[in-house]
């Protein structure tokens, strides 16, 4: 009889996951976007989140497909970063809340770099 290995997730992993589900939920269906004059509403993507090992910083990585207003969009969520852990820290059970940071992620970059590599050697 074939019993399956339990598999253990760490607390870290946990945070991390609820905390991508969290940014990405009030990245949609929050207001924030009403309240700061942006160009335009950003195409975000929550790409990643790593958490300090004392789960006091979460770094939230984002990929925003507009490469010239990526700076921008970067200030936005600086501007609702505090608001945004205000909010965490209310429905969260952690004894301590995490300080939220925003980072643009640098995986976009090298994605479309390596897809024209691989274009060009397909032609």
């Amino acid at each position: 009889m074939y019993i399956p290995e339990k598999t253990t997730v760490s607390r870290t992993e946990k945070v991390k996951k609820e905390i991508h589900r969290f940014i990405s939920e009030k990245l949609i269906t929050g207001s924030y976007f009403s309240k700061v004059k942006l160009k335009h509403h950003p195409m975000i993507t929550v790409a990643r989140v790593e958490v300090s090992p004392d789960m006091r910083q979460a770094y939230i990585y984002f990929e925003n497909f507009d490469q010239n207003s990526r700076e921008d969009t970067l200030e936005f969520l600086k501007s609702i970063s505090k608001e945004l852990s205000r909010e965490w820290a209310k429905i969260s059970t952690m004894k301590y809340s995490p300080a939220f940071e925003f980072r643009i992620a640098k995986d976009v970059d090298e994605k479309a770099r390596l897809q024209d590599l691989f274009d060009k050697i397909k032609d």
